[in-house]
């Protein structure tokens, strides 16, 4: 049996799966081995010039294909969107969020360069990171003021109840669990009330770490005895508010 990357026709089918699998470095170098081996190989200049980001680059490998076989339809119309894309006058675009990387594409909404790993797809087009943030839900648009809101509101009942739950969890396991579950919704729903039904990552991140902040204030004279008490009292805390907050 013949090794697997031995062949031409081996090669190229890996590196068409890299390709299919965003893997574009592995499919470049797979695509180059194939052309160092066979210069005149359409399907490997085809395929390099499919995972190649450079415009330039691009356009002289889907030429390439066309120079060596003229009716090369997928080429020819490759190319021809590429050059409609392109900028006038031969100037050079670059990303707006990686200045160092040349690319042909703009985001749909605020026209800023984007390369292929900005570009995020979308309804109205590819959009750029910014503009895709900007179209989450309102309720996921979370500033600074709202987020200190919750976060006060959060720390201050973490440390009352931390404080009195100091007084039952030395009851065992069952009070602990059962006390973080409810400390936790409590939390969570005046987190979502104090920050007008804001939710999201950040306002989960900024619930949590209040909750084990004012949890440690509150129970900061408790004995060491149940410790592990109040570690699983204040773990069943935070998950129970950050389930809430989703």
């Amino acid at each position: 049996m013949t090794p697997l990357g031995s062949t031409l026709e081996n090669l190229l089918r890996e590196a068409n799966a890299a390709a299919r699998t965003g893997d574009q470095s592995e499919a470049e170098r797979l695509y180059r081995r194939v052309l160092d081996r066979s210069p005149t190989n359409v399907a490997a200049w085809l395929g390099l010039g499919t995972v190649l980001t450079e415009p330039t680059r691009k356009a002289e490998c889907f030429e390439k294909v066309l120079e060596l076989d003229p009716d090369n339809a997928d080429a020819a119309a490759s190319l021809a969107r590429l050059q409609a894309v392109l900028p006038a006058g031969g100037e050079k675009m670059y990303c707006a969020f990686h200045p160092k990387v040349e690319t042909v594409l703009r985001c749909s909404q605020c026209g800023r360069p984007i390369c292929v790993r900005c570009s995020q797809p979308h309804a109205v087009g590819q959009l750029c990171p910014i503009c895709v943030r900007e179209r989450r839900p309102l309720n996921y648009q979370v500033r600074l003021l709202p987020l200190l809101v919750v976060g006060g509101a959060s720390l201050a009942l973490a440390a009352l109840f931390g404080w009195l739950v100091t007084y039952i969890i030395a009851f065992g396991f069952i009070p602990a669990i059962f006390g973080g579950a409810l400390v936790g919704s409590l939390i969570g729903r005046v987190a979502l009330w104090a920050g007008k039904r804001r939710r999201g990552i950040s306002v989960q991140l900024t619930v949590g770490a209040c909750i084990l902040l004012g949890s440690i204030a509150g129970g900061a004279a408790l004995s060491m005895d149940y410790i592990i008490f109040f570690v699983i009292y204040g773990v069943v805390a935070i998950g129970s508010a950050v389930a809430w907050l989703r």
